[in-house]
């Protein structure tokens, strides 16, 4: 685990331990404490989105190559203990060509949006055929100057509008609650 990912989980936990803190107490220290750190994390967020979405932008400029579908399984994810919420992950890994080498890339690395789960296990195993078939074209993008990166859909996509929009909207309602713009904890009593 990457120290970027260890120090993105502590921040998580600090943000829970203090959102519980705060729902104890509910002191103005508490909610600022919580408002701060849901903001270093709506910034974190946003920080990452963006370089993503740069990242995502530069593709225009790659080159296209032809790929083929190398190997491919599917994932069940086991949902909750009543049997509800099971899903079907397809892996899939993309074989293509640049400079004279051959290159693989992992389905969850290719610029899609995230939402490939499916309920059965035929609509899985249907999504990787339709994928073989053309389902994102023929081509993906290399990457010229690191020919290990390569995505089937240049430019942004809709999972990196959406965190960028609640990141967005996170520290604004961090701002607001801050600034007493916003009182999510009501300190009246009412006397019968």
């Amino acid at each position: 685990m990457s120290l970027k990912v260890k120090l993105f989980l502590w921040l998580l936990l600090a943000t829970a331990l203090s959102a519980i803190y705060a729902y104890i107490v509910a002191g103005e220290f508490s909610i600022n404490l919580l408002c701060g750190l849901v903001t270093v994390l709506g910034i974190w967020g946003l920080v990452y989105t963006t370089g993503s979405m740069r990242r995502s932008c530069s593709s225009y400029d790659w080159v296209p190559r032809e790929y083929r579908v190398a190997s491919s399984t599917v994932i069940f994810e086991r949902g909750s203990s009543d049997g509800i919420n099971h899903r079907y992950k397809p892996k899939y890994e993309l074989e293509y060509e640049y400079g004279g080498k051959t290159y693989r890339r992992l389905n969850d690395d290719i610029n899609l949006h995230l939402g490939e789960l499916f309920a059965t296990l035929h609509d899985a195993t249907n999504h990787i055929e339709r994928v073989r078939a053309g389902l994102y074209g023929r081509y993906l993008f290399v990457n010229p100057d690191n020919p290990a990166e390569a995505f089937v859909r240049r430019g942004i996509t809709r999972d990196q509008i959406g965190t960028l929009v609640f990141c967005v909207i996170v520290i604004v309602l961090a701002f607001l609650t801050v600034t007493d713009l916003i009182e999510w904890l009501s300190h009246t009593t009412i006397i019968q």
